[in-house]
This record gives structure tokens, sequence and C-alpha cells, in this order.
């Protein structure tokens, strides 16, 4: 659920409790971060008689959906359940790879190719920012777990600072990037 992660068997769910329970002090249950349950990956490919192979590859799957975070003393937990900020747009893209023989003398050959990652430059937007303040509420467990009104409490805490990025996009798609490829056969 804590998308990016590297680390293996990390995660905020055995020493952060709160991030399982919403403001009404119920389990959250639901979709994960990373769901994408519409996906569909074509990867055609063609090698001519010359020595020149053209592949394409092309995906198209649904966005991920989003959900408002708050923290409660520096650990994060979804307010209102899981994906109440709908999904990001769907996403696709589509790359690219040419690549030619050319033959030398003996049996070497040399070998030229571009591979380009998303062709056209889609720039979808993959999150949203998701964090409606900069500041963590400090509630009493209690009062955690008997439910509360987190609008409420963070209107009520001067301490507790509105984010005006909540709701708006923060990252996008990679932009289209190309590798070239010199081979040397011998």
């Amino acid at each position: 659920d804590e998308n990016g992660r590297t680390s293996p068997n990390v995660n905020r769910y055995f020493d952060g409790l709160y991030q399982s329970f919403d403001q009404r002090g119920q389990p959250v249950f639901g979709l994960l971060q990373t769901d994408r349950p519409h996906e569909v990956k074509i990867t055609p490919s063609y090698d001519f008689k010359w020595g020149t192979q053209v592949g394409v590859f092309y995906l198209i799957e649904t966005g991920t959906p989003q959900q408002t975070q708050i923290s409660e003393k520096s650990i994060p937990f979804y307010p209102f359940g899981r994906s109440d900020l709908g999904r990001t747009p769907m996403f696709s893209q589509t790359d690219l790879f040419l690549q030619h023989n050319f033959s030398l003398p003996g049996r070497k050959r040399l070998n030229l190719g571009v591979n380009v990652t998303n062709l056209f430059d889609q720039d979808t937007v993959t999150r949203v920012f998701t964090t409606p303040y900069r500041d963590s509420l400090n509630i009493s467990d209690a009062a955690f777990f008997a439910g509360f009104d987190a609008i409420a409490v963070a209107k009520a805490t001067t301490a507790i600072r509105p984010d005006p990025r909540f709701g708006l996009p923060d990252q996008w798609q990679n932009r289209r990037t190309a590798r070239l490829q010199l081979k040397f056969v011998f």
C-alpha cells in the first residue's frame, strides 16, 4: 500500500496502527493504491528480410485509486476510507524499437538500434496530492478510536495549516526518452 517502498517486509502496518482505521474508528478496507483492474498490453514485432527489426509495445490501463490522507501523530491514515478522491486518468503508452544489422567482411556484423519510450510524449497524471494539511493531528488514542471529525479538529486547531496543493496533480507519466545502441558482433 505504501507505493514506492523498496525494502522488503518494511511498512507501517505493524508500527502505525492509525493507518488501518478511518476517522470513525472503523477498519479501512478497499482497493490498494496500486490497483489497476483493467490492463491491456500489445507487443507486435516484425523482422524484415533485409535485416531490419521493428517492435512496438503498447500499454493501456485504468488509473489508480486516490484517497485523502491525514496524519495522526505523524502516522498517515485515511479519514474517509479508500478511493474517496476517485481514480487517476486512464494511462496509456506506446514504445518503439528499431534495429538493423549490417554485414561486414567475414562473420562480423554491426548492429544499430534505437529504443523510444513514450513515443507520443504523453503526460498523463499518475498521482494527485492527497494530503489536505501540512501538519499532523494530535488527539488522544481514545478519541481517535471512538470516532471524530478530522476536518473539524483541523479547523479548530490553529497549528494545523491547510495545504493548497491538495487535490492537484503532483506526478505525471515519464517524458519521451530515446536510447541509441551500437553493437559490433565478431
